[in-house]
């Protein structure tokens, strides 16, 4: 993963600024730096006859092809997950949750789903 200069800054200062927030994510860009690989408007919460059973992404219609300047992926609000790729987590909130899930009662995820757990 490539950072851009200020990246962890606007994290730090939305989390400062909001404390009612206790994760905040950024977009992440392809290699090309003007296509969105991933961002808020991307997650989605998967429901079926009205409960939720999941979380997870969409990348079609509008959201397939968003350039890093699209209002879509410019927009900030509150997202039922986010990709730890680029996720700030207040210490507060980490301690308050206990953490990740621990795996020896069977019921923890083993591996590369800590975002949603986190979420």
């Amino acid at each position: 993963m490539l950072v851009l200069s200020g990246w962890l800054k606007h994290l730090q200062q939305t989390a400062e600024q909001h404390k009612e927030i206790a994760m905040v994510g950024t977009k992440l860009l392809t290699t090309d730096a003007e296509t969105v690989y991933y961002c808020g408007c991307h997650t989605i919460t998967l429901e079926k006859e009205g409960r939720v059973y999941g979380i997870g992404l969409n990348k079609e219609g509008p959201m397939a092809n968003l350039k890093k300047v699209d209002i879509l992926g410019m927009q900030s609000g509150e997202v039922p997950w986010y990709t730890t790729t680029a996720l700030l987590v207040t210490r507060e909130a980490f301690f308050t949750i206990g953490g990740f899930d621990d795996i020896a009662d069977g019921k923890g995820i083993f591996i590369a789903n800590e975002d949603k757990d986190l979420s």
